[in-house]
């Protein structure tokens, strides 16, 4: 039997757990259709977990019985930053789905020369984030942050012990040796300007390929970044 999970900014702990987050507990007990007795987890969006057991819900709250927390053990030990430019809406959203689910920690939208779409709705990707996070078996949600320009980004990126740039010639890619803390630099469909390469250069970027065939920037974002949390 499938079980649940849910990832609430509630903290959690053994025993009596009352959910009160009306959107959480439409999805519950509207959409999903939960009812007593069903086994569900509940995890507090710092790594925290629990299972436990519905013991009452309404329209109006979820009360769970938590069993023992304790810490999730799925999340990749390498910190991943994605910075990935912004493409279209239904692209955008499939990155950050794919990037959650290969393990990500953050996620910067990137306004390059070339960005085309700069629009985004952020709530909207924090919802994606966190019910990708969900169902791949995460107990953290991927930070997803205000799109930055990519000079901006590249002063953010300082806090990396290291950054990492896609463009065909580069090496080929193999993250066995990454060290713990890692940016992941994707560009838009047009590719980077000569300005945006030498800015990367002056900054010790590392050029990666991901083979001769070309991309769409999702495929890159989601493959890159699924061998830099796991390689």
């Amino acid at each position: 039997m499938k079980i649940h999970r849910f990832i609430t900014a509630q903290p959690i702990s053994a025993g009596r757990f009352v959910l009160e987050d009306r959107a959480m507990v439409h999805q519950i007990v509207d959409v999903l259709r939960l009812h007593v007795d069903e086994r569900v987890v509940f995890a507090d969006g710092k790594g925290n977990e629990a299972e436990g057991t519905v013991v009452a819900c309404d329209k109006h709250a979820v009360e769970v019985d938590l069993d023992e927390v304790h810490q999730n053990t799925n999340e990749p030990t390498r910190g991943v930053t994605l910075y990935v430019a912004v493409v279209k809406r239904e692209h955008m959203e499939w990155i950050v789905q794919k990037a959650t689910e290969v393990g990500v920690r953050e996620i910067v939208p990137l306004v390059t020369t070339r960005t085309v779409k700069t629009g985004l709705r952020l709530d909207r990707l924090q919802v994606i984030a966190r019910e990708a996070a969900e169902l791949c078996g995460r107990a953290t949600v991927p930070v997803i942050h205000e799109p930055q320009l990519f000079a901006e980004a590249l002063i953010s990126a300082k806090k990396n012990a290291m950054n990492m740039a896609f463009e065909r010639g580069g090496t080929k890619m193999g993250s066995s040796l990454l060290p713990a803390t890692v940016g992941v630099f994707v560009g838009p469909e047009g590719g980077w300007t000569e300005q945006e390469l030498a800015s990367m250069r002056e900054q010790d970027f590392q050029f990666q390929s991901l083979g001769s065939l070309t991309l769409r920037a999702e495929t890159a974002a989601t493959i890159a970044a699924y061998l830099a949390c796991w390689g």
